[in-house]
């Protein structure tokens, strides 16, 4: 934990805003290319630039982006890049690619450019907003992910615009399914 947790501050230390194709998300995906050819994997970039390394027939990837938005933490994106490189690390022999898109805040344009998909994807990520905190959760699980307008909302309620979707104005919305009760979880970005 102590060497995911120094990788942060790391890539945190480059700047807090890492905007896409700028100098700081450059910094960062070179740490990070770093990180994975010490955790022994093949490191490419595609046209987009996205970084990616693997290992073997990798049918399952992992990872996330790099650039930030003003304000957006400093686990936002990284934390799945970083936690991704650290199972690669110590799961040596599997397998498994780790991937870094590019400029994802603003478009997305990494993801969107990818070839290749893998059979399955997983994404650890924070939580960019009030549900799992109100419900007392420390974890939930995506299984889908719905792309709406910034500004709708449903049944005419005045809603604000959050980074994944509108959240109506107090209130959380349903109760998440928690995957795991683990103590000492936190989804709190700041």
């Amino acid at each position: 934990m102590t060497r995911v947790l120094e990788r942060l501050d790391e890539i945190y230390a480059i700047g807090a805003h890492r905007a896409g194709y700028s100098r700081e998300e450059d910094a960062a995906h070179e740490l990070a290319a770093r990180w994975m050819r010490e955790a022994g994997l093949d490191v490419t970039r595609d046209a987009a630039k996205n970084l990616l390394g693997r290992r073997g027939d990798a049918r399952v990837w992992s990872g996330s982006h790099l650039d930030s938005v003003p304000d957006g933490g400093r686990f936002d994106g990284v934390l799945g890049v970083v936690a991704a490189i650290e199972s690669a690390s110590r799961l040596a022999d599997a397998p498994l690619a780790v991937v870094a898109f590019r400029a994802e805040e603003t478009g997305p344009m990494g993801s969107r450019a990818l070839e290749g998909l893998p059979d399955a994807f997983v994404e650890l990520h924070i939580e960019q907003g009030p549900v799992l905190e109100s419900a007392g959760e420390p974890l939930g699980v995506v299984t889908a992910i719905a792309r709406t307008r910034p500004t709708s909302c449903r049944g005419g309620s005045r809603c604000r615009s959050t980074r994944a979707r509108p959240t109506p104005s107090g209130s959380i919305g349903s109760s998440p399914r928690s995957a795991s009760s683990r103590p000492g979880a936190s989804s709190r970005s700041r």
